[in-house]
């Protein structure tokens, strides 16, 4: 009896814990299921809102007020678009024409998505404000309130469209010339101006006004007592620059700017300086050359002025006024540059990393408004100063017999 009820004794006891294993498991999935289900229906509710959401800002725009400040924009989108194109001129220096071909090359680059809280800035807006920017002396706040957008918003277009300028599209509006065509018509030009033969570009350095760095400011005062940046620039026959280095300061000798420049590398190697292309005047064999001022070496293929101590021949005197009156063109177009964007012909409040960025800048959309045929006003002329780099040559120059013989050659043949 003993036996039979200790083994009835130990099936219960298993059963029961078996029983109560089954219950424990139970409990278990239904607590899985009980959460899979709370996930789902979070998950659900989450997703509801963003679609709710979505439709509410969609169908309720003044709700955007949260997001951003009221702003009236009826200066752009009302009085600028029923401008002429002299009115368009005359405020962004280009024609509506060529403002949007403009539009079209940066667009790519340039536009924004709206998002779910705020409609982007388009693509015209944005250029016309750098445009307005760069053209006028106007400050940031203006500007914000002319257009109808934040402050800081007009500084950050400004910078990312410079930097588009800069990036992408300098090297399709600046650049040498491409083959030995394009160098012959610059020769032509340049002889059309005073008879000077075999000249393809001028070179000359201006500098730009900037606030006073943190770092090394004193290296940036130049001669006339103000903080400075350097823009080397070597231009054409039609005042459109085909090479250009900004940022060093302005204390710094115009010829040793040059020298570490990498256009001094491209004369070395004559780049666009073909040695094919030369001719033979008063017995001696010319080859294309730059025309520089005194500041600069005599080279193979750079000519300068004579230097003028009191003791000038006659031919002399008339080799560097028929010089003068060809390299002219250079300090033409950096008056066209500082006239068309006056931001750069005043002090750039700004570091000199962006204020290299905005000089590169204007360059290029100089060069676009003269590719583009566009009207030059010279009234924009009035209180600009080129600021000009004015260095005497270095006395270290060596001297070079062979470009001595080409200046002679040429000083003969312009009698």
């Amino acid at each position: 009896m003993a036996n039979v009820r200790s083994i009835a004794l130990l099936l219960c006891e298993t059963r029961i814990k078996e029983s109560r294993k089954i219950a424990e498991n139970r409990e278990k999935l239904a607590k899985r299921r009980l959460n899979g289900y709370l996930r789902r229906r979070s998950l659900v509710s989450f997703v509801f809102f963003l679609l709710f959401t979505r439709q509410l800002f969609q169908y309720a725009p003044y709700l955007r007020r949260v997001w951003t400040k009221p702003r009236s924009q009826s200066f752009w989108e009302e009085t600028c678009q029923g401008w002429c194109d002299r009115d368009w001129v005359e405020n962004f220096r280009m024609s509506k024409g060529s403002f949007e071909y403009l539009c079209a090359e940066l667009s790519p680059h340039i536009a924004k998505r709206d998002t779910n809280f705020r409609k982007a800035i388009e693509v015209r807006h944005r250029v016309a404000i750098t445009l307005y920017w760069l053209a006028d002396t106007a400050r940031y706040r203006t500007i914000a309130n002319l257009f109808g957008v934040g402050k800081s918003t007009v500084c950050t277009i400004v910078k990312q469209v410079c930097e588009v300028l800069v990036g992408i599209l300098l090297s399709r509006y600046i650049y040498f010339p491409q083959n030995r065509q394009e160098v012959q018509d610059e020769i032509d030009g340049f002889r059309d101006r005073a008879g000077f033969p075999q000249v393809v570009a001028a070179l000359d350095g201006c500098h730009v006004p900037i606030i006073a760095p943190l770092q090394s400011s004193e290296d940036y005062v130049n001669r006339k007592g103000f903080y400075a940046v350097t823009l080397q620039g070597l231009v054409d026959s039609n005042y459109g620059f085909v090479d250009i280095f900004v940022g060093w300061p302005a204390k710094v000798h115009d010829a040793r700017v040059f020298r570490n420049s990498p256009l001094f590398s491209h004369c070395c190697a004559r780049t666009f300086l073909p040695l094919d292309l030369s001719q033979v005047i008063s017995g001696v064999r010319v080859p294309p050359l730059i025309l520089g001022d005194s500041a600069y070496a005599l080279t193979d293929w750079l000519m300068k002025p004579y230097t003028d101590r009191g003791n000038l021949t006659r031919e002399q005197v008339n080799f560097n006024k028929i010089l003068s009156m060809t390299r002219v063109v250079v300090e033409n177009a950096y008056g066209r540059l500082k006239g068309r964007f006056r931001s750069i012909a005043k002090r750039l409040d700004l570091n000199v990393e962006t204020a290299c960025l905005v000089i590169g800048a204007c360059c290029v959309l100089h060069n676009f408004c003269e590719v583009m045929g566009e009207d030059f006003n010279e009234e924009w002329l009035q209180g600009v100063q080129l600021h000009l780099g004015v260095f005497a040559a270095d006395p270290n120059q060596a001297q070079n017999r062979n470009a001595e013989a080409i200046r002679e050659a040429i000083k003969t043949s312009l009698m």
